[in-house]
């Protein structure tokens, strides 16, 4: 939609200024709201918050590239410090749960500080921040959705790579062609069940839409049947090289940002709860499993897995079943052993 936001005379990209302010936001939120009532100190919080933030970065890049883009991995390992950890690319949203959580614990062993009882106090708004961050990824048209005829479909800014990337690779097939429509109704019909009534006119045709054409079903006026068209009167009218096309879909991005924030909701009323006590981190991972879960139905990037299941829905079986498990048997313990002491530092 707008992967680059314009302030003044300053040009960034609408994904990393939102992480950013997301990022920020958070920390506000938990020094100014969540740490004065917890009974922590805000120099325990501030440099806890720094440890755990740089930990889940790590998560992010390791998941990106040994889930998501393990070939590249396989093929060329060191593209794991040389792309990810010095250009920070790949962002694993799931990675950065993971790595966040292992930071937390890393840090209050070292503090000596009852894991559980502080990660209770933390973990219910994350759902919140990011629900919030998912926007970003709305702004730089990533990890969206599989093509779509429904009311929710939407398209993204040719100004997106990770956008055009996709349906680029389609266009080499049609580009030159003479007959590009026949060429991009076989395409995406055959790969996602899509036809030109069904696929918006690009946005660099944008004199045609403003003439009242809609989809590339309206251009067939210019390709009549029969007739053999001369590249030159294409080329005139914008049809040649005929540009790179892409269909709406479903815009994950937004449905897993209300679903988080319905998320933040419900951990915000259950961290009231007695049986809850000391055990959010628990609950947290069978519900954001869940919630990722059912969002990986509608990913169009899915990561490669086995039995129908992609990789990103086993790690979060993995998720739902550890907080399953680990719920059950520290339930148990402390039935036996009393709570943890909690320890304010």
């Amino acid at each position: 939609m707008f992967p680059e936001i314009i302030i003044g005379n300053y040009i960034f990209r609408g994904e990393g200024l939102l992480t950013f302010l997301t990022a920020l936001g958070c920390f506000a939120h938990l020094f100014f709201f969540i740490i004065p009532k917890s009974g922590y100190s805000r120099i325990t919080f501030v440099n806890g918050f720094i440890f755990t933030f740089a930990v889940g970065m790590i998560g992010e890049v390791l998941f990106h590239y040994l889930i998501w883009d393990f070939e590249t991995v396989k093929s060329n390992p060191e593209i794991i410090i040389t792309k990810g950890f010095m250009q920070f690319s790949g962002n694993s949203i799931l990675g950065g749960v993971f790595g966040g959580v292992l930071g937390l614990w890393l840090y209050c062993i070292r503090l000596k500080i009852n894991f559980f009882h502080a990660v209770s106090v933390l973990i219910f708004i994350i759902p919140l921040w990011l629900g919030v961050g998912r926007i970003a990824c709305f702004l730089n048209g990533d990890a969206y959705g599989v093509p779509t005829t429904s009311v929710f479909g939407v398209t993204f800014s040719e100004k997106s790579n990770s956008w055009m990337d996709e349906w680029s690779q389609h266009a080499l097939v049609y580009l030159g062609s003479e007959t590009p429509l026949s060429e991009i109704e076989k395409i995406f019909s055959e790969k996602y069940g899509l036809h030109l009534n069904d696929i918006p006119i690009p946005d660099s045709l944008e004199k045609y839409k403003k003439e009242g054409y809609a989809t590339l079903a309206d251009l067939q006026v210019f390709y009549p049947e029969n007739i053999s068209l001369n590249k030159k009167v294409l080329y005139e009218k914008g049809l040649y090289p005929f540009p790179i096309v892409y269909p709406k879909v479903h815009p994950t991005q937004l449905y897993e940002m209300f679903s988080l924030i319905g998320l933040f909701f419900i951990m915000s009323r259950i961290a009231k709860e007695k049986w809850a006590e000391q055990r959010m981190v628990f609950i947290f991972f069978i519900l954001y499993g869940l919630n990722r879960f059912w969002i990986e139905f509608f990913r169009s990037d899915k990561s490669p897995g086995i039995l129908g299941l992609t990789g990103a829905q086993i790690l979060c079986l993995g998720f739902i079943l550890f907080g399953i498990a680990a719920y059950i048997y520290y339930t148990r313990k402390w039935k036996k052993t009393g709570m943890p002491q909690v320890v304010l530092k």
